[in-house]
């Protein structure tokens, strides 16, 4: 299945908002929109997964290589939204620590900066 994706300023961040599935098959397609957007040093983005059904090792290792390039000029990526079983792989992966996760879009631009 393809990944649909849409963009939002949402002040101060980025949004982008996931539907589908994020897995082998696409992964290459949202690693080059999270680059571009990382390339553009914004300094908060936020990934809303709250309409991705599912997610592989391939879209974990985006996600990862996206935060990796956003922290080398200290911005700040956010995950928003992750449904159970999304959450589920990130719990299982032990990524919970590693990445910023809230129930929300809302909650995500609510909170301070760490």
């Amino acid at each position: 299945m393809a990944i649909a994706h849409s963009i939002r300023e949402a002040a101060p961040a980025t949004v982008v908002e996931f539907k589908g599935e994020i897995d082998l098959a696409n992964s290459p397609e949202v690693r080059k929109l999270l680059r571009g957007l990382a390339k553009e040093k914004k300094k908060l983005l936020i990934c809303d997964l709250s309409k991705v059904e599912y997610i592989d090792s391939s879209g974990i290792a985006t996600l990862l290589d996206c935060l990796k390039e956003m922290r080398k000029y200290k911005g700040v990526l956010r995950l928003a939204g992750l449904p159970g079983t999304v959450h589920d792989v990130f719990r299982l992966a032990k990524l919970e620590g590693v990445f910023e996760i809230f129930a929300d879009v809302a909650a995500a631009l609510a909170a301070p900066p760490k």
